[in-house]
């Protein structure tokens, strides 16, 4: 399992779980990222910059240390689960 900061620009994953505080997980909730929401990622912006992601239709900006608090099963272009939790 990999997290989202770990994603390159063009590559998506599922949404397996948040490791965060409780008022950040209400936040992401919020925003429609929760288990099982497949994201992809749109844009890095230079290294351990601000992410933007697609989800559900609509575009999100996320802070690299939010990225890394959302753990993902990486998908492959066609929608397949890549790794050892398929």
């Amino acid at each position: 399992m990999d997290t989202l900061d770990s994603l390159k620009g063009g590559e998506s994953g599922v949404v397996r779980e948040i490791n965060s505080g409780r008022a950040l997980r209400r936040r992401l909730l919020d925003m429609g990222i929760m288990p099982g929401v497949e994201i992809q990622v749109v844009r890095c912006i230079s290294g351990k910059g601000p992410r933007q992601i697609a989800l559900k239709g609509y575009y999100l900006a996320l802070g690299y240390g939010e990225c890394a608090k959302i753990a993902v099963d990486k998908v492959d272009t066609l929608g397949t689960l890549i790794g050892e939790n398929k």
